[in-house]
């Protein structure tokens, strides 16, 4: 059992499910930052989006350390509190691994699919930097204000979809520098183009102290991704864009 303790003052706690308090999903706290029935939250602003994403990183920065690696991590399972403090959550999925092993899943059963690193899907190898790329996708639920990834492709065909080095579309109102940390996150295996959680909590840590707004309050329902024209990843992968598809249900087996 994965028992809570706080990471640092104002960072991450990680908690399992025992310790459910008065805490919300934030992806229900995101998706209405202007209008949210939490009102003891308080209004949601572009720099709580920036504090939550260093929280995280925060959080899963601890987890590494103690060599558990999640393989669930998304916006649904990370909780909102007091003082917009986050609590990760949802360790039903985790498993303990050695310093620079992985963790292989022989059994079936259903799997976040479109929160899972290609070698995760496809040979269901599950490690720290798996975890890197499903933190990529919460960057870009942030980002999008709770937005479901893939929108319009099946879950089905989201492992073609990353072999063909295709990617999430850049969110509207999401600057540049937050948008190459996703591609960073997502970069195929092998790849010393990753990230690692402390990088990440550093490299959030920094942009926070510069006062910029670099995600802005803005959702797909504004500005919805099937309507715009694709974004090419040009500062990583050349020549994506997005297909359509069909939206399914978060977890499904490989």
């Amino acid at each position: 059992m994965i028992k809570q303790r706080q990471v640092d003052e104002g960072d991450v706690d990680v908690k399992d499910e025992d310790g459910f308090g008065p805490y919300e999903k934030m992806a229900s706290v995101v998706s209405m930052p202007k209008e949210s029935p939490y009102a003891e939250l308080g209004e949601i602003q572009p720099v709580n989006l920036m504090q939550f994403a260093h929280q995280i990183a925060s959080g899963m920065e601890y987890l590494a350390s103690l060599e558990i690696v999640h393989r669930d991590l998304a916006c649904r399972n990370v909780l909102v509190g007091e003082g917009k403090a986050l609590k990760i959550a949802d360790f039903g999925l985790s498993r303990v691994v050695s310093e620079g092993d992985a963790y292989v899943k022989t059994t079936s059963g259903r799997l976040p699919i479109k929160w899972m690193a290609i070698e995760s899907v496809n040979d269901r190898v599950f490690t720290v930097q798996s975890d890197v790329w499903s933190y990529g996708v919460v960057l870009w639920e942030i980002a999008t204000l709770g937005g479901f990834p893939y929108p319009t492709i099946n879950n089905e065909e989201v492992l073609d979809y990353l072999q063909q080095d295709k990617r999430l579309d850049q969110p509207p109102g999401c600057a540049n520098e937050i948008y190459d940390i996703m591609i960073r996150c997502w970069w195929k295996k092998p790849s010393e183009w990753w990230p690692s959680f402390s990088e990440l909590k550093q490299a959030f840590g920094d942009m926070l102290l510069q006062e910029v707004n670099y995600m802005q309050l803005t959702s797909l329902t504004e500005t919805p991704i099937t309507t715009r024209v694709a974004q090419p990843y040009e500062r990583a992968v050349s020549g994506l864009q997005v297909e359509q598809g069909n939206t399914t249900s978060s977890y499904q087996c490989p």
